[in-house]
């Protein structure tokens, strides 16, 4: 690369299984590059996990896989290396379409999973909505008095909703899920994720459905038991702190954690921007278009795009009228 560039991917669809609860939104709605026809539930647009890697799609670098940026130009496009996650990218970003609600489910800490996976990789997780049907719901968390003992025998008799906090979302809302939270994305969303480069999740129960070859799913009901937290949650999604301004537009922090931060930029006009020092950035075009500028060359970000911004590159031009950008960055 004789000069760095915003970089943007292939996206990929349910790279390991075809998703039973997915549906068609992801090409009809975002304009993902996908077959159509097929449920399709996820769309990997961002991604370093092994097997599932994205391959640039514009400039010099097209069809050169992340991983092996990320091995060849660690300063230039990631910045930092101490900042990857087992020699990969730290994060991946994705979309789902949850045509029918998703299992139930929970992720494990860093800890845990060194202790019992291979990669041993936590997962943590943000969700912004993007799209939500009438009366659709997430899970979030568990109920008041919820413990090891009494989600189990709730597991076993089939009446584990008693034991679930559910939500009804909005359109911009943005929502954490840290390691050990119980969760379920209900039927009717879309939405926007950002995670650790993780693939490990536990199922607790997936409501009697079958995969394509007519098999239950697997089900991983002890070792969810050890990484559940049973704390109900505290705050449903996540409040948005101002930052400031540029000019008309708007700028908030609305995630910061260990692993990831999230900001949320409401475009109205024109904005100058760099990546953080010695960091990439992700930016998420999650609702309208924007325009980006780089090094002379304009980028069209419509809705449902992603784009990498490697650390190398100097600053940049971001503009729109009504558009909102997720930027995120390891801190």
């Amino acid at each position: 690369m004789n000069k760095p560039y915003p970089l943007l991917f292939t996206s990929l669809a349910d790279p390991f299984e075809r998703k039973s609860w997915g549906g068609s939104r992801l090409v009809e709605l975002l304009k993902k590059d996908l077959p159509g026809g097929v449920r399709i539930g996820e769309s990997w647009d961002i991604s370093d996990y092994p097997g599932a890697e994205t391959c640039v799609l514009n400039g010099p670098l097209a069809g050169t896989s992340l991983h092996h940026l990320v091995e060849t130009m660690t300063d230039t496009v990631v910045g930092d290396p101490t900042i990857l996650q087992g020699g990969r990218f730290p994060l991946l970003v994705k979309y789902i379409d949850a045509n029918h609600t998703l299992s139930v489910q929970v992720h494990p800490s860093d800890e845990y999973a060194s202790e019992h996976e291979n990669p041993g990789v936590g997962k943590k997780e943000a969700w912004y909505i993007m799209h939500v049907e009438p009366g659709a719901k997430l899970i979030r968390g568990v109920t008041p008095g919820s413990n090891r003992e009494n989600f189990a025998e709730a597991i076993a008799k089939g009446e584990l909703d008693p034991r679930l906090h559910t939500i009804e979302p909005s359109p911009g809302d943005i929502i954490l899920i840290p390691w050990g939270m119980v969760h379920a994305i209900g039927a009717g969303i879309v939405l926007a994720e950002i995670q650790q480069t993780s693939d490990i999740t536990y199922r607790v129960y997936d409501w009697n459905r079958a995969n394509d070859h007519g098999e239950p799913r697997r089900l991983h009901i002890e070792k969810a038991l050890d990484v559940i937290d049973f704390k109900p949650p505290a705050a449903d999604t996540c409040k948005l702190r101002p930052l400031e301004g540029n000019g008309p537009s708007k700028r908030f922090e609305a995630v910061r954690c260990d692993k990831f931060v999230i900001e949320t930029i409401k475009l109205a006009g024109r904005i100058d921007d760099a990546p953080p020092p010695g960091r990439f950035l992700i930016l998420n075009v999650v609702k309208g278009d924007a325009l980006l500028e780089a090094n002379g060359d304009q980028v069209p970000l419509p809705f449902g795009s992603t784009v990498l911004i490697p650390a190398a590159l100097p600053g940049y031009t971001l503009q729109g009228d009504g558009a909102t950008v997720l930027r995120s960055y390891v801190p």
